[in-house]
């Protein structure tokens, strides 16, 4: 059962080309990575909805549900017993990475039915920033199940949108993919 029934959704301001899907992190929720990203600008100073007219933006929460980490209830995909050593306690994460593979899923489904765009004009990001070496574990699973994933890595090691590279790095790859997309 998708418990992502009312996710933020900011509409595009022309003719609906792409959607982006994107996920927040343990702790926030849609709203609050929504305004976020928002206002976050690329270096020629313009906002992501202005470089970008024709995509819908849509940013489902995560269940609540309770984190062994923190001791209570939080907005997260699944529970993770250690950021820096996600490979510990696997069967803790199954239950919630299913959960949310579920949902993903659900959300994807109901974006291409309800607005008729093809999946290949749909992009699923996230600002998870993770170890290295799970990155390339996720990027190798991603790959094996046909999408196309691109991985950035910044000085410092994590892969966090940051101003203003990030953002600019963000906009290449999305005006990369539309462009070929046309083709």
């Amino acid at each position: 059962m998708n418990q992502s029934t009312n996710p933020f959704v900011v509409l595009p301001t022309s003719r609906h080309t792409h959607t982006i899907i994107f996920l927040h992190g343990r702790g926030s929720n849609a709203a609050e990575f929504a305004s976020e990203i928002f206002e976050s600008q690329a270096s020629d100073r313009r906002l992501l909805t202005e470089i970008f007219p024709g995509i819908k933006w849509v940013f489902p929460d995560a269940p609540r549900q309770w984190s062994k980490i923190e001791q209570t209830i939080t907005y997260q995909w699944f529970d993770i017993v250690s950021v820096q050593q996600p490979n510990q306690h696997k069967e803790t994460q199954e239950p919630g990475l299913k959960q949310s593979v579920g949902i993903i899923l659900d959300i994807l489904k109901t974006e291409a039915e309800d607005t008729k765009i093809t999946m290949d004009r749909i992009f699923l990001a996230d600002d998870y920033v993770v170890p290295v070496t799970s990155s390339e574990i996720l990027k190798e699973g991603l790959v094996g199940l046909g999408m196309q994933v691109e991985l950035k890595r910044y000085d410092d090691g994590e892969h966090w949108l940051q101003e203003l590279r990030g953002v600019d790095d963000m906009v290449a790859f999305i005006r990369k993919r539309i462009e070929a997309w046309k083709d």
